[in-house]
């Protein structure tokens, strides 16, 4: 059964709340779509994959890369920061790039945006760089 988060979203069971939670849905969405969907939806997903990513991934990345991030870097974690900011830039690059054929595009920023995901989750997890750094972690869940 689903349940609502703080932010009035419904979750299905076991999926992360909030923006990490809605993120999942976007790349579970998007994994779908590279695999059903016609070539003449595939623009119609962009547009949708767009929304999400202002809405939801831009204002999460922006949170993390002017607060967190660099606190962890002055706590010793210089290489988590490294890899999430080269994550960061890559997400937006491929939102931009048209050289490659749609599909391949959508695919490929799923894979990377869940990649990315799991990689904050062990970071923001208990005994994680944030926990073990004693910074709050609820920057990165707004």
């Amino acid at each position: 059964m689903d349940t609502i988060d703080s932010s009035g979203v419904a979750v299905a069971d076991g999926e992360p709340p909030g923006e990490g939670g809605i993120l999942w849905r976007v790349i579970t969405s998007l994994e779908q779509a590279v695999r059903q969907a016609s070539d003449d939806e595939l623009p119609t997903w962009l547009v949708i994959l767009e929304h999400q990513v202002a809405m939801h991934l831009e204002p999460r990345m922006s949170v993390e890369e002017q607060s967190l991030l660099p606190r962890l870097r002055r706590n010793g974690h210089a290489e988590a920061v490294s890899q999430a900011r080269a994550e960061h830039a890559a997400l937006q690059a491929l939102l931009r790039d048209d050289s490659l054929p749609l599909r391949e595009r959508l695919g490929r920023f799923a894979t990377l945006l869940r990649a990315h995901l799991l990689f904050e989750q062990q970071y923001e997890s208990p005994g994680g760089a944030v926990a073990t750094a004693g910074l709050a972690t609820d920057c990165v869940k707004k």
